[in-house]
C-alpha cells in the first residue's frame, strides 16, 4: 500500500517545526536579554530591583548610587567622589536593610569593597552625633593601614561602650546593644579623656620599654586625628 502525505499532515509538521524554532529563538533572546541586563546592572541591582529597593531615593541620589553599584563593587575613588551625605545614603543601600525581609537580606548578592570602605560605612552609623560620625568617617579615609585604623576604631567603640555603661548603670560591651538614638555623650570630652589616659600612661611608665611607649603614642596620634576632624566639624556646623 502506498502511503502519501496529505496537505493537512504537511501543514501540521511545518507548524510544529516552526513553533520549535520560534520557541528556541525566544529562549535564546530571553537568555541574551538576561545576560545583557546582568552586564548593565550587575547581580546586586538586578536582585534589589525585584522589590524596588532604591525607589524611595531622590532621582539624583538614585542615579549616583546605581552608577556605583552597577558593577557589584565599590572603590575608594568612588567614595571620594561623594559628599558625606551621599556616603551616608550609600551605606544604607549597598546591602538590603530596613523594610526588607530576613530572607531578602540573606539571598542578596555581595557588593565587594575594601576593609577601609567598610569602616567608612560603619562610621556613618556609629552614634547619634552626625559631626562625630563624619569625623570618624574622615579618619577612616585618612588611615589607610587596616591594622592601625582598626585599633583606633576599636578604642573609640570601647570608650563609647564604657560611657554608655556608666550612663545607664548597665554593663554594655557589644556595639549591637547600643541605644544609638538616645545616646547622651559629650564626644569632645570623651576623646579628651581617652587621649589624657594615654598621656598619663606614658608619663607614669615604670618601664623604658620603647614598644610600650610607641603603642600609647600611636593611640594618641590616631585619636588626635578624630579629635581634630570633630573640632573642625563642630565649628562648621554651628
Amino acid at each position: 500500500m502506498q502511503i502519501t502525505s496529505s496537505p493537512y499532515s504537511n501543514y501540521n509538521q511545518n507548524t510544529v517545526v516552526s513553533k520549535i524554532e520560534n520557541s528556541s529563538e525566544n529562549s535564546f533572546s530571553l537568555l541574551l536579554n538576561q545576560e545583557k541586563e546582568l552586564e548593565e546592572k550587575g547581580k546586586y541591582l538586578t536582585y534589589v530591583d525585584q522589590f524596588h529597593y532604591l525607589d524611595s531615593l531622590a532621582k539624583e541620589d538614585r542615579k549616583i548610587i546605581r552608577d556605583i553599584l552597577r558593577d557589584d563593587k565599590i572603590t575608594i575613588e568612588e567614595m571620594d567622589s561623594l559628599s558625606y551625605e551621599q556616603a551616608e545614603k550609600l551605606a544604607k543601600y549597598y546591602i538590603p536593610q530596613g523594610t526588607v525581609t530576613v530572607e531578602q537580606v540573606r539571598n542578596s548578592p555581595i557588593i565587594h569593597k575594601s576593609n577601609q570602605i567598610a569602616d567608612m560605612f560603619t562610621a556613618t552609623k556609629l552614634t547619634n552625633d552626625k559631626s562625630f560620625n563624619e569625623a570618624m568617617y574622615k579618619t577612616a579615609r585618612e588611615l589607610e593601614n587596616d591594622i592601625f585604623r582598626g585599633k583606633v576604631f576599636n578604642e573609640v567603640i570601647f570608650s563609647i561602650s564604657k560611657a554608655l555603661s556608666e550612663e545607664t548603670g548597665k554593663v554594655i560591651i557589644n556595639q549591637w546593644e547600643w541605644d544609638i538614638k538616645n545616646m547622651n555623650i559629650n564626644f569632645g570630652s570623651l576623646l579628651d579623656d581617652v587621649i589624657l589616659e594615654h598621656m598619663k600612661a606614658i608619663e607614669n611608665a615604670t618601664t623604658k620599654d620603647s614598644e610600650f611607649i610607641k603603642q600609647h603614642k600611636e593611640s594618641i596620634h590616631g585619636l588626635s586625628i578624630v579629635q581634630k576632624y570633630y573640632s573642625d566639624l563642630k565649628k562648621e556646623n554651628k
